[in-house]
């Protein structure tokens, strides 16, 4: 048995817990998911595994390999030198102790977890949700902030983009049920207590918008919250965890002629419908860097078909990793005296993006398509010069240079 387990190193690490015992699910350290989509075990059927799996980014390992990313250390001894470092620090912790005090909870906590109904077609879906946005507005100041990134009123208008109407959900459901309309199966939706329809709306303020399937049915909503919740700014609306809900699954959005000869592949659907405004070429936004197996599907549905797909995710992939004492991190950074040459933190982020990138390399690979890697604002040792990261941002600046 090991002086440790995957438990003490989430502690060790700051890792929020949403569960207790053997097998619980956390808020996902790389991506940030707080719905409880990463799971970290310690046993399974009577053995220790201490392994973690998370189903929205796809990141997974054993504990040394989670420590090891989340404090930057690299090298083929790293699960070595991440052991050694983990039982230093908890035997300093517990004051010489061997092995930290542990109490998992045999029984584990119970979760109301309520179990999914089946999907609405993407016709049904599609009905749904333009005829909810059709009873939204938008309000002068986010407006204002689509406005501010480049979008012209037309362009604004053709995203039909709403502020969330927090505490509006049962009135606008049963809008739609008096106009015979099925929410049943729709992402979002579910049933209260009372037995009423009501939508998951976050109570905190933000902007909605629809995302387009490659058949141009709106399939999901996204949000872009108007302040950070639990270090994340873009939410799903999803009922995954209520009565009769539904998970939004979170998929790409298509934005323009997905049969162009060349198709550009973007991280975020607004960002990918900035960019197809700025450029007048098709783009498609990934829910994350890390999830190109959403397009699985529709790359093998693309196989032979001769195009090319460029890939465009943010410049991050060239950053500089070099530690400067500047970085958000640096505060609880255990290399506080700045005597670090790397910047574990910036390694963990740039080491992330480019997996992801493979990932979709990789399926187009699979898939025979051929697929080109975007850069933009290259300094000569090969790193982004930190102007222009994302490419909405790059195509912007062009726009306006005229």
């Amino acid at each position: 048995m090991a002086a440790f387990d995957i438990g003490d190193v989430a502690d060790l690490l700051g890792i929020r817990r949403l569960g207790q015992g053997d097998n619980f699910d956390v808020v996902c350290p790389y991506c940030g998911d707080t719905r409880g989509k990463m799971n970290f075990c310690i046993r399974k059927n009577g053995r220790e595994v201490n392994l973690y799996h998370c189903f929205h980014c796809g990141a997974g390992g054993n504990m040394l390999t989670l420590y090891a990313d989340m404090k930057g250390i690299t090298g083929t001894d790293r699960w070595k030198r991440a052991c050694r470092e983990i039982g230093e620090k908890l035997k300093d912790k517990n004051q010489g102790n061997s092995r930290p005090i542990y109490f998992p909870d045999r029984e584990k906590e119970k979760r109301i977890r309520k179990q999914e109904i089946p999907r609405a077609n993407g016709n049904i879906i599609d009905r749904v949700y333009r005829q909810l946005f059709s009873q939204m507005t938008l309000t002068g100041e986010h407006e204002r902030k689509l406005a501010d990134r480049g979008l012209s009123e037309h362009q604004i208008e053709a995203l039909h983009a709403r502020s969330i109407p927090a505490g509006e959900g049962e009135r606008l459901a049963e809008m739609l049920l008096n106009r015979d309309l099925r929410v049943a199966g729709v992402p979002g939706f579910f049933r209260t207590d009372q037995g009423n329809w009501s939508i998951a709306f976050p109570k905190s303020d933000g902007i909605l918008f629809p995302i387009p399937d490659e058949k141009g049915r709106w399939c999901a909503v996204q949000m872009r919250m108007d302040h950070e919740k639990d270090g994340r700014k873009y939410l799903w609306l999803s009922s995954a965890k209520y009565p009769a809900g539904v998970s939004s699954k979170s998929p790409a959005a298509f934005w323009g002629d997905m049969d162009s000869p060349k198709i550009a592949v973007t991280e975020g659907g607004l960002k990918a419908y900035c960019a197809w405004c700025f450029s007048g070429k098709p783009f498609i936004g990934l829910p994350g860097v890390g999830q190109a197996g959403s397009l699985r599907d529709f790359l093998t549905q693309k196989r032979g078909s001769g195009q090319i797909f460029l890939e465009c995710m943010d410049m991050d992939k060239y950053m500089d990793v070099s530690c400067d004492g500047k970085d958000r991190h640096c505060k609880t950074c255990d290399e506080k005296d700045g005597s670090r040459k790397t910047c574990p933190h910036k390694l963990l982020k740039r080491t992330l993006i480019r997996e992801g990138c493979n990932r979709f390399y990789r399926l187009c690979e699979e898939n025979g398509l051929y697929c080109r890697r975007m850069k933009w604002d290259i300094e000569t040792g090969g790193r982004w010069d930190g102007r222009w990261k994302g490419i909405d941002d790059k195509l912007l600046s062009l726009k306006k240079a005229g």
